[in-house]
């Protein structure tokens, strides 16, 4: 006689993160302000997402992030903000390493496999290091144009005139801000050149000052490094 022993099992979807939809992509260059979201197939372990679970580095250096699981009916969403010490945002210029280790658990206890990991880049910050008339120049035309040469292609939405905006020029004496016109160019080195023309020269003998903030970003949203009053 013929014994015929039958048993059974439940497969199980493990739980992944959606590499389409998360954010930064594979090999991305991004603004240093950029927040990493990392989309899982399932509703997560809230207490395993953290950063000892979820690393994120440059080279070997740990940066420190804040991580914020968000979950709806069916999955969870992770999202992670760099709190880099004093700035707050990715260190420029290097490559930072995300990596989700099989010790993030969904919850039913059970764990991504492989582990997930991607990579991605910081911009170049872009910057203002020579500018006319000069910082303290003397003996300037009254019919001076102010030049502003960017290091990079500026976003121009973010090229905006007047103390509203993020730059201006005014009378030192008078806290009055001049009036004029801005044209915008690309400087010979490929970066945004921006030049302002006052309405009518200015006055003899009078100290003037030009203010450039962090307002000023690039086409990724890079601000510039070094905001300064000339």
């Amino acid at each position: 006689m013929v014994t015929t022993k039958n048993w059974s099992f439940t497969t199980q979807i493990e739980p992944q993160v959606v590499p389409a939809r998360s954010r930064p992509l594979q090999g991305a260059s991004v603004a240093s302000n950029t927040r990493i979201i990392l989309p899982f197939n399932k509703l997560m372990e809230h207490t395993t997402l953290d950063a000892t679970n979820v690393t994120i580095k440059d080279g070997n250096v740990v940066l420190a992030c804040q991580f914020t699981p968000i979950s709806d009916a069916a999955s969870t969403t992770l999202f992670i903000d760099s709190t880099f010490p004093s700035t707050g945002v990715f260190p420029l210029e290097k490559t930072v390493i995300v990596t989700v280790t099989t010790a993030v658990k969904d919850t039913q206890g059970n764990s991504p496999l492989p582990p997930y990991a991607f990579s991605f880049s910081v911009n170049k910050a872009p910057t203002l290091d020579v500018f006319s008339p000069a910082n303290g120049a003397t003996g300037v035309s009254t019919g001076t144009a102010v030049v502003l040469p960017f290091s990079q292609s500026m976003d121009p939405s973010s090229l905006v005139y007047g103390t509203a905006g993020t730059f201006w020029l005014i009378d030192a004496a008078n806290v009055a801000v001049v009036p004029g016109t801005v044209v915008t160019s690309t400087s010979g080195t490929g970066g945004t050149l921006v030049t302002f023309r006052p309405d009518s020269p200015l006055t003899n003998n009078k100290a003037y000052a030009v203010h450039v903030t962090a307002g000023c970003k690039n086409l990724q949203g890079e601000p510039i490094t070094n905001s300064t009053v000339i």
